[in-house]
C-alpha cells in the first residue's frame, strides 16, 4: 500500500504530466496555425497575380475590341455621311429611310458597347491593375 506521501506525489505528478501534455497539444497547433498562416499568404498572393494577369488580358482584349468598333463606325458613318450628302442633293430626306434607321441603330448599339468597355477599363485601371 502506498503512503500518503506516495499517492500525493502521483497525484502531483499525474497533473504535471496533464498539464505538459495539454500544452504540447496547444503548440502543435500554435504550429499548424503558423503553417497555415505561411501557406495562406502564398496562396493568395498567387492567386492575387493570378487575377491581375487576368484582368490585364481583359484590358488588352477590351482595346482590341474598341479599335475594331472604331473601325466598324467608320465603315458604317463615311458611306452613311456621303449618302445623307447625295440625297441632300438630291432633293430626298435620306433620314426618314429605313437604311438610315437601321444605320443608325447599328452606330447606337456599337456605341453603347463601347460604352461598356470603356466603364469596365475605367472601373479595373481605378483599382490600380
Amino acid at each position: 500500500m502506498k503512503t500518503t506521501k506516495e499517492l500525493i506525489i502521483a497525484d502531483i505528478t499525474a497533473k504535471v504530466e496533464a498539464k505538459l501534455a495539454s500544452q504540447k497539444v496547444e503548440l502543435g497547433l500554435v504550429d499548424d496555425l503558423k503553417k497555415g498562416i505561411a501557406e495562406g499568404k502564398k496562396q493568395e498572393a498567387n492567386l492575387y497575380s493570378d487575377f491581375k494577369a487576368t484582368l490585364n488580358g481583359v484590358i488588352i482584349k477590351a482595346r482590341e475590341i474598341e479599335i475594331k468598333y472604331n473601325v466598324l463606325l467608320s465603315n458604317i458613318n463615311e458611306p452613311l455621311f456621303q449618302s445623307e450628302k447625295q440625297a441632300k442633293e438630291l432633293g430626298l430626306d435620306f433620314k426618314s429611310t429605313d437604311f438610315y434607321k437601321q444605320a443608325q441603330s447599328v452606330i447606337q448599339a456599337i456605341e453603347i458597347r463601347k460604352d461598356v468597355i470603356d466603364k469596365i477599363q475605367t472601373n479595373i485601371q481605378k483599382f490600380g491593375f
